[in-house]
C-alpha cells in the first residue's frame, strides 16, 4: 500500500510540472517570434510593434497563468482527495473489512456451489424415482397377470387332480340291490338298451326272440358318438335314471376301450353308480337275464 501511495503522488507532481514547462515554453516561444518580428520591421514602428506585442504577450501570459493557477488548484484538491481515500484504503480496520469481504463472498460462492450440486443430485434422485416407480408399476402389472394366469392354471389343475384321482382310484365293488338301466358302447356309440321305467329302448335298439330268449341289438344307425363327457347328447341318455333307485349297466364291446373313460368320467361326474361288462368276442348282443342275479356296482 505505501508503493501505490508513492505512485499516486509521483504522478500529481509530474502533472502539475509538465503544466508549468508547457506555461514557460510558451512564453519563450512568443519572447523569440517578438524579436524576428521586430528585426524585420523598419526602426519607427519597432517600439510600437514592441509595445503591442509586449502588451498582448503580458496578457496572454497572465492568461495562462491564471488558468496554471486553476489548474494547480484542481490538481491540488484532487490529490488531497486521492490522499485521503488511500489513506482510508490503508488503514487496518479498512483492510479487515475488505478481507471480511472477501472471504465472505468466497464462503456464497462455495455455499452457492454447494447448492448447485445438491439441486443437481436432488433432480437426478427424483428422475431415478421416477423410473423406479415406472418399473415397479410395470411389475405389478405384469404381477398381477402372472397371479391372475397361476390362479387359473391352479384351478385347472385341481380339477384335473381332482378327476384323475375320482378316475384312478382302485374302484370299490360293492353289492346293490338297485334296478340296473342297461346302456351298449358298440362301435364308439352309446345305445340305450332299457329305461329307467324297466322297458326296451327301441330308438338306440332292436329286440328279437332267439328260442324263447330275449335278445337285444345295437340299433344301426342309432346311437350318440362318444366322443367327450361334455356332450349334451350323452347326458340327455342320463335323464330319468334315479341315483336312490338305479344304476347304470354297461356293456362294452372290445372296439370302444378307448370311449369308456369318457363315459366313466361323466358317470362319476353325475354320482351315478355303474357296472361295466364286456361283450364276448365279436358279439354286440344283449340277453335279458333274470331278475334276481346279483349285480356289483363301483
Amino acid at each position: 500500500m505505501t508503493k501505490r501511495r508513492s505512485v499516486s503522488q509521483s504522478d500529481s507532481l509530474d502533472l502539475l510540472l509538465d503544466t508549468i514547462c508547457n506555461t514557460f515554453g510558451a512564453v519563450i516561444f512568443i519572447s523569440i517570434l517578438v524579436a524576428i518580428l521586430a528585426g524585420r520591421s523598419g526602426p519607427e514602428s519597432n517600439s510600437q510593434l514592441e509595445q503591442s506585442a509586449t502588451e498582448t504577450l503580458v496578457q496572454e501570459c497572465q492568461q495562462q497563468i491564471a488558468a496554471a493557477r486553476i489548474r494547480l488548484r484542481q490538481l491540488s484538491t484532487q490529490h488531497a482527495q486521492q490522499q485521503r481515500l488511500i489513506d482510508r484504503l490503508t488503514s487496518d480496520e479498512s483492510r479487515h473489512l475488505a478481507s471480511q469481504v472477501v472471504a465472505v463472498s468466497q464462503q456464497h460462492l462455495t455455499l452457492s456451489e454447494e447448492r448447485a450440486s445438491r439441486v443437481m443430485s436432488v433432480s437426478e434422485i427424483q428422475a431415478s424415482n421416477v423410473e423406479v416407480n415406472e418399473q415397479l408399476n410395470r411389475q405389478a402389472g405384469e404381477l398381477a397377470r402372472t397371479t391372475e394366469v397361476n390362479r387359473q392354471l391352479h384351478l385347472e389343475l385341481s380339477k384335473a387332480v381332482e378327476l384323475a384321482a375320482r378316475t384312478a382310484t382302485i374302484p370299490k365293488v360293492r353289492r346293490t340291490t338297485k334296478q340296473g338301466v342297461a346302456y351298449m358302447l358298440h362301435r364308439s356309440k352309446l345305445h340305450r338298451a332299457t329305461t329307467p321305467d324297466g322297458f326296451i329302448d327301441d330308438v338306440d335298439c332292436i329286440e328279437s326272440d332267439r328260442l324263447g330268449t330275449t335278445v337285444i341289438a345295437p340299433r344301426p344307425g342309432a346311437g350318440v358318438k362318444v366322443t367327450s363327457e361334455e356332450d349334451p347328447g350323452l347326458k340327455k341318455r342320463l335323464i330319468g335314471i334315479r341315483k336312490s333307485e338305479h344304476f347304470v349297466r354297461l356293456f362294452v364291446s372290445r372296439d370302444s376301450f378307448a370311449q369308456f373313460q369318457p363315459l366313466k368320467t361323466l358317470f362319476i361326474r353325475s354320482g351315478f353308480e355303474y357296472e361295466v361288462i364286456l361283450f364276448s368276442e365279436g358279439s354286440a348282443e344283449l340277453v335279458l337275464a333274470p331278475s334276481d342275479i346279483e349285480s356289483f356296482v363301483q
